[in-house]
């Protein structure tokens, strides 16, 4: 008999030992019953749960573990995150592994995976793909009984990757500004300009937001077209000075505003399209751009490059790659120096100069 009464409590507890998949014993205790009866019955529910698991871990197949996993990440990660890592497990994962038997796939095969999807990827969408399969993996672990996860065994093939960065040029912003005719899209597109900062972390700015006397933006939020969330990470959240005259821009917009709406909040956004109450689209800033980039004939760039091309001025000016990072809300400077770091030319010999001139001013002082 594995129903027992509890001497101290009056209570009723049951205890099991039963064997995994793999072989292992495992112990469960549940106490608390008041009834001898209840704690037989739940005894009882949970043999049947496990054999039930046994059975459906048996014959799972990659697609039904994989499915199961989505279902488990809702309301455990942000909709957008969440809409995101689907999408690659739906288009990428599914469509590969799908009828596999989770228990039987092995090392070779997601080496043949990779090997199949590499030419299509960049290095770090490699790298996203491997999390999430590993993720999925990990979760079979944890709830279907799976062995272990193989991923983990699985390195990922590497391929040489010439990292080519889309920016403008000053000039060629200044071009595509004269093609700006509203007071929303020139303060919009300065913004990204001079600032750095993410599509969705501008259009999920409101006034308040915004220092006015200190030149001053509070980055704390990010819009992705369905809801507003906090930022990508906890280095995201940061405040960054911009120049007077991208200020002097966002002013204009809300005396737009004013003499449109009849009155401001602080709270409002500052880019919003039909309702006042919601950013504009991402989308929409897509079609700006592209209606810009047209009309003042400039080689066509995606919005995210505004970040790059902002970036690229920044170390042109000479700013360290320290401050780049902080600037741009980057997690690590690692990451920073992985995109950026080629635009720092000449480093070594750099280095070289600021020795040779120290070890003159030594000998000129001996």
């Amino acid at each position: 008999m594995s129903v027992y009464k509890d001497a101290k409590t009056g209570k009723w507890f049951f205890q099991v030992r039963y064997k995994t998949q793999e072989g292992k014993t495992k112990q469960a205790k549940r106490r608390g019953f008041d009834k001898k009866k209840d704690a037989q019955i739940a005894e009882h529910d949970f043999l049947q749960n496990l054999k039930l698991q046994a059975n459906e871990s048996d014959n799972m197949t990659f697609e039904e573990l994989a499915r199961a996993f989505m279902n488990y990440s809702i309301g455990r990660k942000k909709a957008r995150t969440i809409k995101i890592q689907n999408n690659l497990i739906k288009t990428i994962l599914i469509p590969y592994f799908k009828t596999l038997n989770i228990h039987q796939i092995t090392p070779k095969q997601i080496d043949e995976f990779y090997r199949s999807i590499i030419d299509r990827y960049s290095n770090s969408s490699m790298k996203n793909i491997r999390r999430n399969l590993s993720a999925i993996m990990n979760f079979g672990v944890d709830f279907y009984n799976l062995n272990k996860n193989i991923v983990n065994i699985v390195e990922l093939p590497k391929k040489e990757e010439t990292i080519k960065l889309k920016y403008w040029t000053l000039n060629q912003f200044k071009e595509f500004e004269k093609t700006l005719k509203t007071p929303i899209k020139i303060a919009l597109f300065n913004i990204l300009f001079w600032s750095g900062m993410r599509k969705g972390e501008a259009l999920a700015l409101r006034i308040c937001d915004v220092d006015f006397n200190n030149c001053m933006i509070t980055i704390d939020k990010s819009w992705n077209g369905d809801e507003v969330t906090s930022v990508k990470n906890s280095s995201s959240e940061r405040c960054i000075s911009v120049p007077d005259h991208v200020i002097q821009k966002i002013n204009n917009l809300i005396q737009y505003k004013k003499d449109k709406y009849k009155y401001v909040k602080k709270t409002d956004y500052l880019f919003t399209a039909y309702n006042r109450n919601e950013p504009m689209s991402p989308t929409s800033v897509n079609i700006y751009l592209k209606r810009g980039i047209e009309a003042a004939h400039l080689p066509y760039i995606r919005v995210h490059y505004f970040r790059h091309s902002h970036a690229s001025m920044l170390i042109n000016a000479g700013v360290s790659l320290y401050v780049v990072s902080r600037h741009l809300g980057h997690s690590d400077i690692q990451t920073t120096a992985n995109i950026y770091g080629h635009l720092y030319p000449n480093t070594e010999s750099e280095i070289a100069g600021i020795l040779n001139k120290e070890y003159e001013q030594i000998k000129t002082n001996t």
